[in-house]
């Protein structure tokens, strides 16, 4: 047997300040550090097998939230309302920072309460005591919230974590405070940390209060010493804690979206999000209150996040990009600068690169190109050191890879400066004169007064400025309203020049606190029951909330009779106000068209539709001659099997979501014996990167993203998809990993037996893969029609699967179900209804990939599904509505 190789992760941190330690693990970047933590924990190695996810045939990218309780402790009183506030602030301020950086509006998704917009806090109950906890506070609270069931480190799953463990001393300070962050590339997952006694802040943004000799009851029952029970960097109010602990916790965040430290054009309270920066996080939400404060997201890290799976929901896990270092050592430098010559190639095409230089990123290139030799320019350098270089380059569907080098820059010649820019205002009005600076760049040697400096002030590639002196500011006024990126160049008096990363500005028309005021950030159900009211809380207004009515306060309770969209702004008391927030709130509707799909015997396979197909549903099932219901509970897709009926029998049924339920509907079960599948288990499931990550067949994913499940067997029942007589599937395999060789075999249950028979093998590898695995199959002509019938994929370390049964060491097995179709001339609407309904079109079946659709009729497409066709054609008063989450997916 050949030697398996496992791929590790390693968390390190260190005493002091913000510093990060990247590994290398298949081409993704780890990045963990401690930012004020009062005690450090040890380096500490986890195996990267993956954790079992709740919905296994579909993770889409998303972040999740977690709050830790240790046996002796209890949940701070406002912890849930605070968590979810700063996660609904975090993925606005993300936004806003992706469209400051000319990204547009993207930011990333968060798991959501049923039926609502409000962060889902999953509770964690641990058996681990607070200071069990505190002695490796990152291995054991990822051990706890692993032990309760959460799936840590899944794929496209990003865990926001606060284990309720601080402690006060009664000298003032806190111990158990943290703050640590990790994530990679790609499909990844990742994880932050922050200190219960940052959650004891999160409501305290605006709150001007010095803390000094202040009693916080969650942060514990003595009074606070300014300097002592937080440091210096923290500031000495309320406010200025909680904007470093804010700030703090969407730093963590960024780690785990895969993110560096970047110490570029940053300073304490006015940077960057990914370094010190982050304690000025108050200063980007309310800039008017908060002028001397800013944190921003970087331009690189935009860059990065534009392409990010975290970032965007239908990325695609491929073949990493190839990358390699060509610069030897030792080197010399050019023109005062390090040049680093990489070569890279993607068949996805590659959208950018990135410089590390001992751990920080220090340069970024947009590309847009399927193959190039390119090359840093740096003035980031050690002479006569050697020094750490990675180069990182990334694709168009977000995945990650880079390359290392050891580099040694001999010393003689000139050394180039290194440009520090920062704008004394990041949000002037219109006429306002803006001081741009480029005092704090540095040079090895030469003074700041040799230095000078050429400012593009609108980042097109011109500059609009002559060569100015760096140590004088430029006062500059913008005459349009707008988002700006600023960029500068510095020289030397010896001719060496450096090009610095860009900053952002926002520009408006408006003065004083009306520059730009955050809109509330509105949270409540988005389904009712009909005839029952909600209540919509509005948080982050500095002033008074003013309701869509009249009605003003933090809170409005609504009791709509139809779906209706609510609206509330933020106002000061000078009368400037924010852009309106909207929320929408809607009825819930009864689940609709109960279809018995397959009756086997004694066991019935039943379908439903619902506009949210993940649910949660509950399925209700009786003899028809008992008033006595048997409930199903918790499914999270719109199908379900049940089990050991009575054969030759009338069974009544019906469905339940929230507060309504469908009409009911029956079934008949008969005598044929009941098909068992043999059953398969894997001794070591999902080990080592031996396992199924995506199921591509015909461009349709059948699975992606999806997690193991225990034995490594998983069995998707929702959605089945249809496979067309004489039509031949190409497929691609995605796995968890590519550095050991695997095999892989597909059976398909041809005549519905319940048997995978030798004949019904219908691919199988000749090799091993360290990529995704790649084929086609086709489906005969003469194949027998059928419903629900079983297709299995085995994959198996080493050699290929030669049986469908049995135990095998390392690998996965998923099946899924599929009809067996004849092929569909005309795809036309036969009525108004959902597009996963196949009563809705003429052919009987819900559309494939291979079908040309006409639309006649309205058609709703589902939230979380997703659509497929070759084509779309519409016709007379046809129209397609996207429910939230649904998209359609066309061939042409």
């Amino acid at each position: 047997m050949k030697n398996l190789y496992t791929k590790i992760l390693l968390m390190l941190t260190i005493w002091g300040n913000v510093i990060a330690q990247p590994v290398q693990q298949m081409g993704t970047q780890q990045f963990v550090h401690p930012t004020g933590t009062a005690c450090t924990p040890p380096a500490t190695v986890f195996a990267a097998s993956r954790l079992s996810a709740t919905n296994a045939a579909t993770t889409p990218p998303r972040l999740r939230v977690a709050y830790i309780i240790p046996s002796n402790r209890t949940a701070q009183a406002n912890a849930v309302a605070d968590m979810q506030y700063v996660v609904m602030l975090a993925q606005a301020w993300y936004r806003e920072q992706m469209k400051l950086n000319g990204f547009g509006e993207k930011t990333f998704v968060y798991e959501s309460e049923p039926n609502s917009n409000r962060p889902k806090i999953n509770f964690v109950n641990s058996s681990f005591t607070d200071d069990y906890i505190r002695a490796d506070p990152w291995g054991r609270s990822i051990t706890a919230a692993t032990n309760g069931g959460l799936s840590i480190w899944a794929p496209n799953e990003v865990w926001f974590l606060i284990a309720e463990t601080h402690q006060m001393n009664a000298n003032s300070t806190v111990v158990g405070g943290i703050a640590l962050g990790a994530g990679g590339g790609g499909s990844s997952g990742g994880v932050a940390l922050v200190g219960s006694d940052w959650l004891a802040f999160f409501n305290k943004l605006t709150d001007n209060t010095p803390y000094n000799g202040q009693t916080l009851p969650a942060l514990g029952p003595y009074q606070m010493i300014q300097d002592v029970t937080y440091s210096w960097a923290d500031g000495s109010t309320f406010s200025s804690a909680a904007s470093s602990f804010i700030g703090g916790a969407l730093h963590e965040i960024g780690h785990a979206f895969g993110l560096p430290h970047d110490q570029r054009n940053d300073a304490n309270r006015f940077g960057n999000v990914m370094h010190n920066g982050f304690r000025g996080s108050r200063g980007s939400i309310y800039p008017a209150l908060y002028p001397t404060e800013h944190m921003r997201l970087e331009y690189a890290a935009a860059l990065y996040l534009n392409t990010s799976h975290k970032f965007n929901r239908n990325q695609r896990t491929t073949d990493a990009p190839n990358v390699n270092i060509n610069t030897p050592s030792p080197t010399t430098l050019s023109n005062g600068q390090l040049a680093i010559s990489f070569t890279a190639s993607d068949a996805d095409t590659l959208t950018s690169a990135f410089l590390m230089y001992n751990g920080d990123r220090v340069a970024e290139l947009s590309l847009l190109s399927t193959s190039i030799t390119t090359q840093f320019i740096t003035p980031y350098y050690d002479l006569d050191q050697s020094r750490e270089y990675k180069v990182l380059v990334v694709d168009k569907q977000g995945n990650v890879n880079e390359a290392t080098t050891m580099l040694t820059v001999q010393s003689g010649g000139n050394q180039a400066p290194r440009p520090f820019i920062s704008v004394e205002e990041p949000s002037p009005r219109v006429g306002q004169s803006v001081a741009l600076k480029a005092s704090s760049s540095s040079d090895g040697n030469e003074p700041l007064s040799n230095l000078s400096v050429q400012w593009d002030i609108n980042n097109d590639g011109t500059y609009d400025t002559g060569w100015l002196s760096a140590s004088s500011p430029l006062n500059f006024t913008y005459q349009a309203a707008g988002n700006y990126l600023i960029k500068a160049k510095v020289k030397d008096q010896n001719g060496a020049e450096s090009i610095g990363t860009p900053i952002t500005t926002r520009v408006s028309n408006t003065s004083g606190s009306c520059r730009y005021l955050i809109p509330p950030l509105i949270s409540g159900n988005t389904l009712i029951c009909s005839g029952t009211s909600t209540t919509l809380t509005a948080r982050g207004c500095p002033g008074t909330v003013v309701w869509s009515g009249g009605s003003t306060g933090n809170q409005l309770v609504v009791s709509p009779t139809v779906s209706t969209t609510y609206s509330a702004y933020c106002q000061l008391p000078d009368g400037c106000q924010s852009l309106p927030a909207q929320h929408q709130v809607g009825l819930l509707t009864a689940p609709t068209n109960l279809t018995t799909i397959k009756v086997y015997g004694s066991q019935v396979l039943l379908g439903w539709n619902h506009t949210d197909v993940t649910g949660p549903f509950t399925v209700e099932y009786k003899p028809s001659t008992s008033s006595s219901w048997i409930a199903i509970t918790g499914l999270t897709v719109p199908s379900t099997y049940i089990n050991s009926l009575t054969n030759n029998t009338v069974y009544d049924w019906r469905v339940t979501i929230g507060c309504v339920t469908s009409a009911v509907a029956n079934f008949t079960t008969n005598a044929q014996p009941t098909p068992q599948y043999c059953s398969i288990s894997f001794s070591n499931p999902c080990q080592f990167g031996i396992a199924i990550k995506d199921v591509v067949i015909g461009g349709t994913y059948f699975s992606q993203n999806s997690a193991c499940k225990p034995n490594g067997y998983d069995f998707s029942l929702y959605p089945i998809n249809n496979l067309v007589r004489n039509q031949t599937y190409s497929f691609s395999l995605a796995l968890d990993g590519y550095y050991n060789g695997s095999q892989a075999a597909i059976w398909l249950d041809f005549n519905g037996d319940g048997q995978f028979q030798s004949i019904e093998r219908i691919f199988t590898t000749t090799q091993e893969f360290t990529a995704p695995i790649t084929g086609s199959f086709q489906i005969p002509a003469n194949s027998p029609l059928q419903t629900a019938t079983r297709l299995r994929i085995v994959l198996n370390f080493n050699s290929a699967p030669t049986s469908a049964c049995g135990n095998y060491g390392y690998g996965e097995a998923e099946d899924y179900l599929v009809n067996i179709v004849s092929p569909c001339v005309n795809m036309v609407t036969t009525k108004e209804g959902l597009w996963n309904d196949p009563t809705v079109w003429t052919c009987g079946r819900v559309p494939t990939n291979i079908d040309a659709v006409t639309l006649g009729h309205l058609v709703t497409m589902p939230s979380n599904y997703t659509g497929q066709a070759l084509t779309v054609q519409y016709t007379n008063s046809g129209r397609l509505v996207l429910n939230d989450g649904g998209k359609l997916k066309l061939v042409n």
